[in-house]
């Protein structure tokens, strides 16, 4: 880990059960190209088995969403630093279509070509 970088979950070990710190920064890495099911399965875990304790439940759950928050972020900086490049849009909305049904995208024709458009929608939280 890098100095000076906040880590959310090393105050937390002592309530899971579970998960210990390390994994629950690779479920947060994990988050970028796999569902919570395949997460799960990656640690050889079932929902049920999760459910038994509530506190490695909600964590999980959290780092799973900050891993999947971590990754649309990083798409989108691709997507907005690479959009004049060859290929970085494509990929980039690729992905957001994939794991992002909050990012709608379409494909229209204008000119010679496909442009595409997206809309953020922002919540009031």
């Amino acid at each position: 880990m890098e100095p000076n970088t906040f880590d959310p979950y090393l105050n937390l070990a002592a309530d899971l059960k579970v998960f210990d710190p390390a994994s629950l920064r690779e479920t947060e890495a994990l988050a970028a190209c796999m569902s919570i099911d395949e997460t799960l399965d990656y640690f050889g875990l079932s929902k049920e088995q999760l459910a038994q304790s509530k506190p490695d439940e909600e964590i999980f759950t959290s780092a799973w969403k900050r891993g999947r928050a971590k990754a649309k972020y990083e798409a989108a900086t691709h997507l907005f630093a690479h959009m004049k490049g060859r290929g970085g849009a494509q990929v980039a909305l690729a992905y957001l279509r994939q794991v992002a049904a909050e990012w709608p995208t379409a494909a229209i024709e204008a000119g010679g070509g496909k442009n595409f458009s997206f809309k953020v929608i922002m919540d009031d939280e």
